[in-house]
């Protein structure tokens, strides 16, 4: 079949300009050379470019020095590093201000006075000290502490003295989050002032004499598009659930068997040992959302109308949504888009998970075509959870505008591979049979509807893992009903989890490609430059 996006998208849907849906680029603050686009403030610590640094100086009997950006910023990534002398405390300013006259302000019941000239705001602690605070956020010239570090031992221990270390710090709405040489610091919620400078602090040093020096270097800056801001953060919403204990699909089937029902939704990984499991979404993902496994990492996101499963980790715990989409966070801060694996946010930002070959099916069908596969242990504390029947509020609220090309909440197998990405709505899917023929990344694949129990996939046209390359060619045979699609090389049967049930090929599988049936809201909003499969549709 030919892929005929850029005619029928005309002829059928109105194209809009999407909204940003990437930060901007990582812009340097320092250009290494000099202090352009710094402006000093407050004492009279000296400031000086060498080797690519900037080194301040302490002075004495001088207040705190501030080498403060001449531009103010609201939402942004700043990663910068740095090493100070053991007995000099600094720190970094962000979001903070000056004055050029006197001004007063109540905070919180609570009457300051800000003279001309001192800046003032939120700091990144830079703490030598033996107490350790180094990431911390002290109010400069405000409030004081408003996260120190005594009850977070691994921020305090990843603190590197007489050695260079790294802060990343992260601004969006009232969110400042910390982390110190990839070690979560601090996590604070505070919006007093959304924007303002940011500033490099040599702290005063009453009567000493002696030269404390603080050296910064690769200073650069994201800053973040309010459209990439649409971030609701809500961890108690939902339990993850770690590690549960594993059984077989039939004993569980005797075990719950007068409440599994045969149309029981299931999320299927189906390769691996075992031939891979199935998980009853309403005992195990609808409660929990999350689930951290030795198996996978799957999650269940009923809003954006998706499951999938990632490569095993116990360390990911649901976090809330961005862009309408459900996320989780590892266990160093990172937060990763539960529907395309991808990290927007913390120290791996830009990671991407490997993702686990996974189909959406039905327990009944399933059991009965893969009884011995993987199940969870059904203990008496899985309770069934039906499935939601209205719209999550908060991941309405985190939607941007949608993508024009389709109706928001059409249902979509989204593929991406290779950079490339495609979604191939599931009404074009059921018009053409069941079947797709199509080419994408480079490569001829099948993507494969089952009516039955409406699960999706798509596979390279190809066996899995094969010693030499074989390619087959698949039709759809519309007298076999439980295993439709049928190979002209060798007259095999093969079903939606690309698995020959019959025929020369019996037990061979197709290679997996990671497909996920979605809506198009949520898809689009992760791929915006997604191509729309829409041949046939009418």
């Amino acid at each position: 079949m030919k892929t005929s996006t850029s005619i029928l998208s005309v002829i059928f849907f109105l194209l809009v300009t999407a909204v940003a849906t990437a930060d901007d680029e990582w812009k340097p603050l320092f250009d290494g050379q000099t202090l352009t686009g710094w402006k000093q403030r407050g004492g009279m610590a000296k400031y000086r470019v060498e080797n690519a640094e900037i080194i301040g100086t302490s002075v004495p009997n001088t207040s705190n020095s501030f080498l403060c950006t001449e531009k103010d910023y609201g939402d942004f990534i700043l990663e910068v590093e740095f090493k100070v002398h053991p007995k000099l405390n600094s720190g970094v300013q962000i979001r903070s201000q000056v004055f050029d006259a006197p001004q007063e302000a109540e905070i919180a019941g609570k009457k300051y006075k800000f003279p001309a000239g001192r800046v003032h705001g939120y700091q990144v602690e830079i703490d030598p000290a033996a107490r350790a605070w180094t990431g911390g956020i002290y109010d400069e010239g405000r409030r004081g502490w408003l996260n120190d570090l005594k009850d977070n031992e691994p921020a305090r221990k990843a603190f590197k003295g007489d050695d260079w270390n790294k802060f990343r710090i992260e601004c969006r709405g009232d969110s400042i989050k910390t982390w110190l040489n990839d070690v979560p610091a601090a996590d604070l919620k505070d919006g007093l002032t959304p924007k303002g400078l940011i500033a490099l602090q040599v702290h005063g040093v009453g009567a000493n004499t002696d030269p404390l020096e603080v050296r910064w270097r690769n200073i650069r800056i994201k800053e973040i598009s309010k459209a990439i801001s649409r971030l609701i953060e809500r961890q108690a919403a939902f339990e993850t659930l770690v590690n549960p204990n594993c059984s077989h699909c039939i004993d569980e089937s005797k075990r719950r068997s007068g409440e599994l029902r045969k149309d029981e939704r299931v999320l299927a990984w189906i390769r691996g040992k075992y031939d891979g499991g199935a998980i009853p979404v309403r005992f195990f993902l609808a409660p929990y959302r999350v689930i951290s496994d030795t198996y996978g990492v799957f999650v269940y996101d009923p809003d954006a109308g998706y499951m999938r499963g990632f490569e095993p980790s116990l360390d990911f715990r649901f976090h809330g949504w961005h862009n309408g989409v459900m996320v989780m966070r590892h266990k160093d801060g990172t937060l990763y888009s539960c529907l395309s694996g991808r990290a927007f946010a913390g120290p791996r930002e830009g990671d991407q998970l490997k993702p686990v070959a996974t189909i959406e099916s039905n327990w009944g069908d399933w059991l009965a075509r893969y009884p011995g596969t993987v199940a969870y242990h059904m203990f008496e504390k899985y309770q069934p959870v039906e499935t939601p029947r209205g719209e999550n509020a908060d991941s309405v609220a985190s939607r941007a505008p949608a993508d024009a090309r389709l109706p928001p909440m059409t249902e979509v197998l989204g593929v991406s591979l290779n950079g490339k990405s495609r979604v191939y709505p599931i009404a074009a899917l059921e018009q053409a049979g069941g079947l797709i023929a199509d080419s994408f990344a480079g490569q001829n694949v099948f993507v494969l509807w089952y009516k039955p129990t409406r699960t999706a996939a798509i596979f390279a046209a190809e066996i899995d893992a094969a010693k030499s390359a074989r390619t087959v060619t698949l039709t759809r045979d519309p007298q076999e009903s439980s295993t439709p699609f049928v190979d002209r090389e060798t007259g095999s049967h093969w079903d939606i989890a690309g698995r020959a049930a019959t025929g020369e090929l019996k037990g061979q599988t197709l290679r997996w490609l990671p497909g996920v049936q979605c809506r198009w809201f949520a898809w689009a909003s992760e791929y915006p430059e997604t191509e729309v499969f829409l041949a046939g549709i009418k």
